[in-house]
């Protein structure tokens, strides 16, 4: 389906998003989309806006209208699918991520994704594992590529064992200590979630898993 002309209204809109003002872009997003609700981007502008205020219920309906409308709808789904991470619906974020790369293959941020969602929701070893090679068998210019190489190697030991989703153990720690297993040092810790597992160079374990930095 073909999209509106930007108009004045979402030239603005855009500027607004762009500069971070985020407040003044929603209310004038909402207002071109009540005009115009077949408009893409406008959807597609509201339902980020929605997303980076936290507002994930918000965000879901115009990141969904927006894919719809949309030609290019890659970019639509992949934050489509960050929502559904963050609203912990790993089903969802898992199929929606992998919509997007059918959509557009460049997008190897969406097995990288794909991987992240199977490793931080799921505890699921072997699928992180699949979709991580992916990555890093793909993305060969991607910046991430050597960190998440660094992980496979800890991933592939049969002898590291994902602690589970209930454990004392978070995930940051279970990759320090080489996995949950017999000798492994149990520690008291909250699961830090999303964005806070790695392996012993924890600065950047930070760094990598932090789907944030993926906006």
């Amino acid at each position: 389906m073909a999209r509106p002309g930007k108009s004045p209204a979402l030239k603005r809109a855009e500027k607004l998003f762009f500069a971070k003002k985020y407040e003044t872009a929603a209310a004038l997003l909402r207002k071109i989309v009540e005009d115009e609700p077949e408009n893409g981007r406008a959807n597609s502008l509201l339902g980020d806006v929605y997303y980076l205020q936290g507002q994930y219920d918000k965000a879901i309906s115009h990141l969904l209208r927006a894919s719809e409308l949309n030609e290019h709808k890659a970019a639509d789904l992949f934050r489509l699918g960050q929502t559904y991470e963050k609203m912990k619906k790993p089903k969802e974020a898992i199929r929606t991520f992998l919509k997007a790369y059918e959509a557009d293959e460049n997008m190897k941020e969406c097995l990288f994704m794909t991987g992240f969602v199977y490793l931080s929701h799921e505890r699921n070893k072997k699928k992180t594992i699949e979709y991580w090679q992916r990555f890093v068998d793909e993305a060969v210019s991607d910046p991430q590529r050597e960190k998440v190489a660094t992980v496979l190697r800890f991933l592939n030991d049969p002898n590291f064992v994902l602690p589970d989703k209930n454990s004392p153990i978070s995930l940051e720690e279970a990759l320090m200590l080489g996995g949950t297993g017999a000798g492994a040092e149990t520690k008291t810790g909250e699961d830090k979630g999303a964005g806070h597992e790695k392996a012993k160079e924890k600065n950047d374990g930070k760094e990598l898993l932090d789907d944030d930095k993926l906006n």
